[in-house]
């Protein structure tokens, strides 16, 4: 079985690939199910035949997922071979090919999977969507909030889904026995348009990257938390994207904030490192940011060493 998941919101891909990987635990129920994560930029797909002819003791299936492999000069030839053994290879195994970023739709890579896989791409959610998304995680979570708070909270989020997620679990947790209010939100959610994460890209746009290491430095000595510091980087940076294809098809300012859904203040200060950076540096920084993801998710480095590293190879 052949899964392809795809998108720039890095929360929207993990909560795909949860659901996929519980559905087909579901499905295929062991008393041992095997899973694996390959980074597959510089894997040179051997190994990956291997452990689909060979399961673990006790183990009768496994799910392997690949990921960076658009990065990766031989993954075509994989694939294709691939599919040509498909047939003769045992059937107690998935896998599932994950890329945090929108590959090459022209590509020979995509259209193989796009004949060949089940495809889900994960879209940025519409403004609506946020918000009902929000809605659901405080059910989730066991909290009630004001409808004035929670336009509160996703105004001062940006629509970002990781802190939204953290956000709530915070406030649920702060607040207890009664309906979380406006002055709640006001009271322990940090404003997305009071961050100095702006001037941070803005200096790496100008090349000014010893302020850009000072501005990090300083949300971290000031207690944030830097899984949450590196997601907001990341999350610009997926905005500057979106921004820097708007300004390229000349929509104006007006189309561009119905278009975004951003506060006004935020999509002012970010349509400056906008304009500076290029689509293909935009695109190429985005794909080091997955990467650097993709080493934390797998614990081979920490959030503030992600950070360092994506500043000082900048």
């Amino acid at each position: 079985m052949l899964y392809f998941i795809y998108g720039q919101d890095s929360y929207l891909l993990k909560k795909a690939l949860k659901e996929l990987v519980f559905n087909l635990q579901k499905k295929n129920y062991s008393p041992k199910i095997e899973i694996k994560r390959i980074d597959a930029e510089k894997e040179n797909f051997k190994e990956i035949f291997f452990q689909m002819n060979n399961l673990e003791l006790f183990t009768n299936f496994k799910i392997l997922i690949l990921e960076q492999i658009f990065k990766n000069a031989l993954a075509e030839n994989f694939l294709e071979e691939f599919l040509k053994k498909t047939p003769k290879l045992p059937q107690n195994y998935a896998l599932i090919i994950l890329e945090q970023g929108i590959p090459n739709k022209n590509s020979k890579l995509f259209n193989l999977l796009l004949k060949k896989a089940v495809i889900q791409e994960c879209h940025p959610l519409h403004s609506w969507e946020v918000f009902e998304f929000a809605k659901k995680e405080f059910l989730k979570n066991g909290a009630q909030i004001k409808l004035s708070a929670l336009k509160e909270l996703i105004a001062r989020t940006g629509n970002n889904l990781w802190q939204i997620s953290n956000e709530i679990k915070k406030l649920s947790t702060a607040i207890k026995g009664r309906v979380i209010l406006k002055k709640d939100v006001a009271l322990y959610v940090k404003d997305i348009k009071d961050s100095h994460i702006f001037e941070t890209i803005e200096a790496l746009a100008l090349n000014q990257k010893a302020k850009a290491l000072k501005l990090i430095s300083r949300h971290l000595q000031q207690g944030e938390n830097s899984l949450y510091l590196f997601s907001m980087v990341v999350y610009q940076f997926r905005v500057l994207i979106q921004l820097k294809d708007l300004l390229e098809r000349k929509f104006s300012l007006f189309q561009i904030q119905k278009k975004t859904s951003l506060h006004p203040l935020v999509l002012k200060k970010a349509l400056v490192p906008a304009k500076l950076f290029s689509q293909e540096k935009l695109n190429s920084l985005y794909r080091q940011l997955a990467n650097l993801d993709f080493q934390i998710k797998v614990g081979n480095i920490t959030p503030e060493t992600a950070l360092e590293l994506f500043l000082t190879k900048f």
